[in-house]
Formats: structure tokens, C-alpha cells, sequence
């Protein structure tokens, strides 16, 4: 089953939020690139492996771990996947 992925405005700034924060922290975008890539193959993996994810205690939400340091959350409705945050702590890219 393929799922539309839908970000919510939370998501979309947290996800804003981590890149600047390495663009400042290193001078370059090429960190941020490399977490954006991790990301989308991870949304990709979701969209057809809903289930994928790990569970939390908060029913249907589910999360990825990106670049050892984020975690992506995400809930399954219907046809859609809502990414609804990134949250995590940086340390040095990896």
C-alpha cells in the first residue's frame, strides 16, 4: 500500500529548524543534504511499510531514528502518512 506522505506546519518547521541549525554550525549545506537524504529514504520505506517504524506510547504514532541523533514521528490514517515532528539533539555530523 503507497501512502500519500503529508507534513504538518509543526513538522515542516522543526524540519526547517535542523537545517539551519547545521548550515550555521558548519558553513555548509552539505550536512543538512545528507540528513534530507536519510529522510526521504526513510519517508520512502514508510510509504510502503507502514508498520516500519517503531511504535511509542502514543497510539498509532510511530518513529524513525535519522542520522543516530533525530527521530522522525509519524501517524498512519487511512491512505496518509502525517509526519508531525523531528525531535531530537544535535552532535557532530555523522
Amino acid at each position: 500500500m503507497a501512502l500519500d506522505i503529508i507534513w504538518t506546519i509543526s513538522a515542516q518547521k522543526d524540519r526547517i529548524r535542523v537545517f539551519e541549525y547545521w548550515n550555521e554550525r558548519t558553513q555548509s549545506r552539505e550536512y543538512s543534504q545528507k540528513l534530507n537524504r536519510s529522510i526521504s529514504h526513510r519517508i520512502s520505506l514508510i510509504k510502503e511499510y507502514p508498520s516500519a517504524g517503531l511504535s511509542t506510547d502514543k497510539p498509532g504514532v510511530r518513529f524513525h531514528v535519522i542520522a543516530r541523533h533525530y527521530k522522525l514521528f509519524y501517524r498512519i490514517q487511512e491512505n496518509n502518512a502525517y509526519y508531525i515532528a523531528i525531535l531530537g539533539y544535535p552532535s557532530e555530523p555523522g
